[in-house]
């Protein structure tokens, strides 16, 4: 996984079809990220934003997708 910049200068990874951002300042005025998906086109789709405080709030954040992933089976 390689660290690249948007347009904007902002820090973003790809995985497969995801792109993760890093964003200084979220809706609520706080870091986080924004998650989107790939289209088929290449072009992004609209993504969320989530306010992500501290490094206890990812922590958990990285868990709870952890576990999401196991209860869908894969």
């Amino acid at each position: 996984m390689k660290a690249e910049q948007d347009g904007s200068g902002k820090t973003y990874f790809d995985v497969a079809n995801i792109r993760v951002t890093c964003v200084e300042k979220t809706w609520s005025g706080q870091p986080g990220l924004r998650l989107q998906a790939y289209k088929e086109n290449g072009q992004l789709n609209p993504g969320a934003e989530i306010p992500i405080p501290d490094k206890s709030v990812a922590f958990d954040l990285v868990s709870a997708i952890m576990e999401a992933v196991k209860a869908n089976g894969l």
